[in-house]
């Protein structure tokens, strides 16, 4: 399909994943799963299960960043919370200690503290009518990219670079009982037509230093996926090739 890598999302893998992930050269992105509320047992679960992390995987090449949280799961009032945002800090600081080769993620995606090594944007809303809103980044960063603020409350942008790392979400209306983000499309030209022009525009832009498609497969109620669940392709392959292993200078 053209992408080098995958974001493991909310799942520490199989260590014989990121053994083939080694083997053939394939980027991943190393993320803890996230606690359901902020209590004293989520501070400590979550600092031991990072240790242990970061521990048992340190060695695979193929994992070239941590994600010590996303979207605020576990720490829903991180905007405000000055323990919370303390929280999102000591994960990542924790990280940096244990491993001084990688870039950490801290919140990834919005309300994250001005303490990561890279500001990630999720955006659904991210279309071929909105992708202007990007004009002027610096905006955006000083507010939402979406519906959530970018930087939680006290924090500033510290030059850090950004990344798209959520955005597409498309499900086709034949998926009746599942759920993609916003409208979902009828036909593979229209699924072709929503996607090209974004993608094209966080490749091109340079604005961005990577980007992540939401998602590889359909998983349960969210059929969003580029694969059925199965593994079965909803459109040919080299057609997403095309789109999302283009070169900046093409």
């Amino acid at each position: 399909m053209g992408f080098n890598g995958a974001r493991k999302h909310q799942k520490i893998e199989d260590p014989r994943y990121y053994y083939w992930a080694d083997k053939l050269g394939f980027l991943v992105w190393g993320e803890m799963p996230s606690c359901y509320r902020y209590t004293d047992s989520t501070i400590e679960n979550t600092s031991r299960e990072l240790l242990e992390f970061i521990e048992r995987d340190y060695n695979h090449p193929s994992i070239i960043t941590w994600v010590t949280a996303n979207e605020s799961w576990g720490m829903r009032n991180i905007k405000t919370d000055k323990s919370q945002q303390s929280f999102s800090n000591m994960l990542f600081y924790q990280a940096k200690a244990l491993d001084k080769t990688r870039p950490v993620s801290g919140n990834d995606g919005w309300e994250q503290t001005e303490h990561t090594d890279i500001l990630a944007l999720h955006d659904y809303e991210l279309m071929p009518e909105t992708e202007e809103k990007y004009d002027f980044l610096e905006d955006i960063l000083n507010s939402h990219a979406e519906r959530r603020f970018v930087l939680a409350d006290g924090q500033t942008y510290r030059g850090q670079p950004v990344l798209m790392t959520e955005y597409g979400g498309i499900a086709f209306s034949a998926e009746e009982k599942g759920w993609g983000y916003y409208n979902k499309v009828g036909s593979e030209g229209e699924f072709l037509k929503r996607l090209e022009p974004i993608t094209d525009f966080l490749i091109k832009s340079r604005k961005f230093s990577g980007f992540c498609y939401t998602q590889l497969t359909d998983v349960m109620q969210e059929t969003n996926g580029l694969l059925r669940e199965d593994r079965t392709p909803k459109l040919p392959l080299e057609k997403l090739k095309k789109i999302f292993g283009k070169k900046i200078y093409e």
